[in-house]
């Protein structure tokens, strides 16, 4: 009877401790341990701060180099670089095509400087001495000549400025519109086709002409460095002053490159020298020379 008692009244203790801590949680009688947070080690820790400072410094130098580029581009065309040329014979002009495919033609010692690629919204080229321009129209993209008092814009026309350090400036247009400022004064006019603008006692001066000449009248020859005998015609065409006109017709040939320095007043000599240069011949029809393939 002894051991049958003491069997059935033994105290489950475990049980009844679990029975007394789910009422103690029910009651708020014992505080909930709150989920522990995963710690970080100094290691790991380095590692995100290292990421982020390099992360920050690359997006950095991403925003620097866009800024960089874009006000690169809007004053000097890009990455290009400048280039400058300067005729060096008083009777001889230098012709050169610039990146747009407008045509400068230097004399006197003119100097002038120019990008190798115009930037996107203005052609701009710095002059010093004389120079004849025939510039391309790109109704997007002014084109400006920056000399040491006179800023000139245009379009797409033909003129030939002086800007000697000597002498005093003058701009004379063949054809067009062109729109000259003085930088000190803030003064500007507008020169048309015909028309010839001059500083005098710092101000500027415009005047008729009856007899505009391209290029002045002591040049003698032209020296062209590889340019396209397509480009040679056009030039000396222009500077023809009554003399045979040149011409070709086949596509192909006016692509040709060559450099030569030619006598602009013996017509037959300048298609001699062509054909010589480029293994061509020549027939004259009507005061016009053309140049064939042989």
């Amino acid at each position: 009877m002894k051991n049958s008692c003491e069997k059935k009244w033994k105290p489950d203790v475990e049980r009844a401790w679990q029975a007394f801590c789910a009422h103690a949680e029910e009651e708020a009688l014992m505080p909930v341990e709150e989920e522990q947070k995963p710690s970080l080690d100094r290691t790991t820790k380095r590692k995100i701060t290292t990421s982020f400072v390099v992360w920050s410094a690359a997006i950095l130098c991403v925003l620097c180099f866009g800024l960089t580029s874009l006000f690169w581009d809007s004053l000097f065309g890009g990455m290009s670089k400048m280039i400058t040329i300067q005729s060096m014979r008083n009777n001889e002009a230098l012709v050169a095509t610039l990146p747009d495919g407008s045509v400068v033609l230097l004399s006197d010692g003119g100097e002038l400087t120019y990008p190798s690629s115009f930037a996107k919204s203005q052609r701009k080229v710095w002059l010093a001495g004389e120079a004849f321009f025939e510039v391309v129209n790109d109704q997007k993209r002014t084109f400006v000549v920056e000399t040491e008092y006179i800023t000139t814009e245009v379009l797409g026309t033909s003129f030939r400025i002086r800007a000697h350090s000597n002498r005093p400036f003058e701009l004379t247009v063949v054809n067009g519109v062109v729109k000259a400022t003085l930088h000190n004064e803030h003064h500007e006019v507008f020169v048309e086709g015909g028309e010839r603008v001059q500083l005098v006692a710092n101000w500027l001066q415009k005047s008729y002409v009856e007899d505009i000449e391209p290029l002045h009248r002591s040049i003698r020859r032209l020296f062209f460095k590889d340019e396209t005998l397509g480009r040679i015609i056009h030039v000396l065409n222009e500077c023809a002053h009554g003399a045979m006109l040149l011409a070709i017709e086949d596509e192909l040939l006016a692509k040709r490159v060559v450099t030569v320095t030619l006598n602009i007043e013996n017509r037959e000599r300048i298609a001699e020298i062509l054909c010589n240069a480029l293994n061509l011949e020549k027939t004259i029809e009507n005061d016009v020379i053309y140049l064939t393939l042989k």
